[in-house]
């Protein structure tokens, strides 16, 4: 029996290890809450997150908003949905806009891609959660509407006046 178990164990870890492996290799930060908040799985990239090294030893069984927003309690800002709140509500996977403080005094903008996790029953006991910065293509797309705006006011409106020109009529 001794035996067998030890061969199970050893099973499960290698499992665990290859499953680390493969969401490693991703460049996106990748990770696995359950319903009451807690890290399942987390790679790289999201451990880079929050503490600014790849270590991802001590980070699981870790509260998701501890980690990401330095929150006592899960996400409850109106803008920014808790993505295992809203895979909760909608049981289907959800794209969510997400802004949360990382400690290092770094407020990026990432767009979360977020699906629920079942078990053998169909029943939901946590999520998958990819995120991706969005930082840079949102502020791209602002200065973008800014300077249209900007050409437009220029060519219906007088530059002296600011009156509308002929154009404009």
């Amino acid at each position: 029996l001794a035996a067998v178990q030890r061969q199970l164990h050893d099973a499960v870890d290698v499992e665990r290890t290859f499953l680390q492996t493969v969401i490693d290799s991703a460049g996106d930060p990748v990770m696995v809450i359950d319903l009451n908040f807690r890290v399942l799985l987390i790679n790289q990239a999201a451990a880079q997150l929050v503490r600014g090294s790849g270590e991802v030893e001590g980070l699981r069984g870790q509260l998701c908003h501890q980690l990401f927003c330095g929150s006592k309690s899960p996400c409850r800002d109106a803008r920014f949905s808790c993505p295992v709140r809203a895979v909760r509500k909608r049981q289907r996977p959800v794209k969510l806009l997400h802004n949360p403080f990382h400690g290092n005094n770094v407020n990026n903008t990432f767009e979360l891609e977020v699906s629920p996790l079942r078990d053998s029953q169909g029943e939901l006991y946590g999520i998958i959660e990819v995120a991706r910065d969005v930082t840079d293509r949102l502020r791209i797309e602002k200065e973008l509407r800014d300077s249209q705006s900007h050409l437009y006011r220029l060519a219906h409106h007088d530059i002296l006046t600011g009156l509308p020109n002929r154009l404009l009529f």
